[in-house]
């Protein structure tokens, strides 16, 4: 899939694509790596927070995505 570049158009698609199957961890990954390349940390650490486990301290561990 090439976006010659639309980082916004490629986050909205792929975030679209998330909601049509919130169980699917693949598309969960996928999209929160196109919400992080127009720089919305805060939203993509949400995403990522649905199927990842916090340690102790509160911090996400992506790894196991």
């Amino acid at each position: 899939m090439q976006f010659a570049g639309n980082r916004k158009q490629a986050m909205e698609l792929t975030e679209e694509a998330r909601r049509l199957d919130l169980a699917d961890r693949y598309l969960n990954a996928h999209a929160s790596k196109y919400i992080f390349k127009v720089d919305d940390t805060k939203r993509a650490e949400d995403t990522m927070r649905m199927f990842s486990r916090e340690d102790d301290n509160g911090v996400i561990n992506v790894h196991e995505m």
